[in-house]
């Protein structure tokens, strides 16, 4: 359970920036 935790925030903030430019 927390592994997927740790490894969905960090695609998130690469999502992230790919959205706003």
């Amino acid at each position: 359970s927390p592994s997927v935790f740790l490894v969905a925030p960090l695609p998130n903030q690469n999502l992230r920036p790919l959205t706003n430019p």
